[in-house]
């Protein structure tokens, strides 16, 4: 039996867990919107993707705080509005977004989104604690794993995303604790308990469905492959709480066609079994230590920590009974190999997005904690020892990474660095450089969006419908623009734009970042 951290031990933690605060507030409001993350507001606020476009790529010249609109809850857009929103992107389910509406509601900010995500991603320690307590029926477990967790770089990052992945984390720890205790005390009202947490973890993620199911599973193995009154219960839950999602359910049928169209974007890419292990084992090293960059070293830190999680998953294994082992092992390879197995059927990226492999670095970080607790539990000083330096030197790996994390606003959870997000950084002074810039583009609205946080008020756009050159004609005018503003810019123009600008024999175009920004001048 484990014991309890001694005081210093606590005050450790205690000081680790706020750190992990600190990253997760510091510099929220700077870090750069991602595609993913404007989007989302861009559907909460009562919009869809073909509305802005419609409504904002009319030619007319705005400003960002009338694009910002967008980005935040109107008189003329409801409730019912945000729900057709939401439904046109079925695949990922309304509860974090509705959640985060209803905070919109009372702080009429985009910045919201992202404090949402942040509290969400303090509450899932106190569910990962609890589910270790579960586990492994002694506090320091838990302890340990919460700071894990809290100064994670991966769970940082995560916690700064105004996506669902902080709500993803907390389903996952809330209801495998929920599952435990059913299963320890056998009573109706902790079944029902358990249901509520699986609805909750449906129409949070559809992966979360790889959660149940492990669980399933793992209930299923551990009463022997019997129907017993554990696995009944079980069973219960999982058809009820399936049921209650089933509006959703009929929200994804009704919407087939357009969930076909939002993820046909990841099926463009090749990928193969090495490039996915490649990747696990730096999304795994990830989780531990991460300093934005693939350089040699960190991948030799890589391969290190997925020894130690190796180890970690050894030492659980052989030291603890089957219920306690395999209830980890089954929600890290499960969610896992959900990811791995159909891209290698049907090629797409997914398996190499971090998100999706959530629920399985819990898995790998309870793993991980319950090898330091079991190290400082042996007879020894210098095993003792040994188990606290082990700890902390991960905290060190997770504090470093922290302060990298920090000052980097195009470092989150999926990496902005090349995306429009990340060249918005190099685009946004040169605009605000101008006396009196004017903008013109047709590019992806998110890229507009996600750029407009990031200009001044003096900066004016002319946005114009995409592959449209009839609207072009009827709508844009260089000599007048010319005389109007100070300078004019082109923002991301494909190829057939700029061959349509570049007609107009009385101006020029010259390249201030290669392929994104260019800037018009008569000649």
């Amino acid at each position: 039996m484990f014991s309890i951290p001694r005081k210093t031990g606590k005050l450790l933690i205690i000081a680790v867990l706020i750190l992990g605060i600190f990253f997760r507030f510091a510099n929220l409001d700077r870090k750069v919107y991602s595609a993913d993350e404007v989007r989302k507001i861009l559907r909460l606020s009562g919009s869809t993707s073909q509305n802005f476009i419609e409504q904002v790529f009319t030619g007319e010249i705005i400003n960002a705080e009338e694009i910002q609109q967008y980005q935040k809850l109107t008189p003329d857009r409801s409730l019912s509005d945000a729900l057709h929103a939401l439904a046109g992107n079925s695949e990922h389910p309304p509860l974090y977004m509705l959640l985060t509406r209803f905070l919109m509601q009372i702080f009429n900010a985009p910045i919201t989104a992202r404090i949402f995500a942040v509290v969400l991603g303090l509450l899932a320690l106190p569910c990962v604690y609890w589910c270790c307590l579960e586990l492994f029926g002694s506090s320091q477990p838990g302890w340990i794993a919460m700071a894990l967790v809290a100064i994670s770089p991966f769970h940082i990052m995560a916690a700064q995303n105004a996506t669902q992945y902080s709500l993803f984390a907390v389903t996952t720890a809330l209801s495998s604790a929920a599952l435990l205790k059913a299963l320890r005390e056998q009573k109706t009202s902790n079944w029902v308990v358990y249901a509520a947490t699986l609805t909750m973890g449906f129409y949070t993620h559809l992966f979360f469905a790889f959660v149940a199911l492990s669980q399933g599973i793992y209930v299923f193995l551990n009463e022997r492959f019997r129907l017993t009154q554990n696995f009944t219960a079980y069973l219960t839950s999982a058809v009820g709480s399936f049921l209650l999602f089933t509006p959703w359910i009929f929200v994804i049928y009704s919407n087939l066609d357009k969930l076909e169209k939002n993820i046909r974007y990841y099926q463009k890419f090749d990928n193969s079994l090495r490039k996915i292990l490649s990747r696990f084992i730096a999304n795994v090293g990830n989780t531990f230590l991460d300093f934005h960059n693939s350089s040699q070293i960190e991948k030799y830190f890589d391969y290190l920590l997925l020894i130690l999680v190796i180890y970690a998953f050894y030492i659980l294994c052989r030291y603890t009974p089957m219920k306690v082992w395999s209830f980890i092992v089954l929600l890290a390879l499960v969610t896992a190999l959900a990811q791995i197995v159909p891209d290698l059927i049907s090629p797409s990226i997914r398996s190499l997005q971090a998100r999706y492999y959530l629920p399985c670095f819990l898995a790998i970080e309870v793993a991980v904690a319950y090898l330091i607790a079991h190290q400082m539990s042996l007879i020894g000083n210098w095993k003792q020892n040994l188990g606290k330096l082990g700890f902390v030197l991960l905290l060190c790996c997770g504090i470093f990474s922290g302060v990298a994390i920090v000052p980097t606003q195009d470092w989150g959870l999926d990496d902005q660095k090349g995306t429009a997000s990340s060249v918005n950084l190099d685009v946004a002074p040169v605009l605000n450089a101008a006396s009196n810039p004017l903008l013109i583009s047709e590019a992806t609205h998110s890229f507009i969006l996600a750029l407009s946080y990031l200009v001044e008020p003096k900066v004016k756009f002319q946005l114009l419908q995409p592959q449209d050159a009839k609207h072009w004609e009827e709508n844009l005018d260089l000599e007048a623009n010319s005389k109007q503003f100070s300078d004019l810019f082109l923002y991301f123009p494909d190829q057939e734009f700029l061959d349509f600008i570049e007609r107009d024999r009385n101006f020029n175009s010259q390249p201030i970042i290669k392929d994104k920004l260019y800037k018009l001048s008569k000649k």
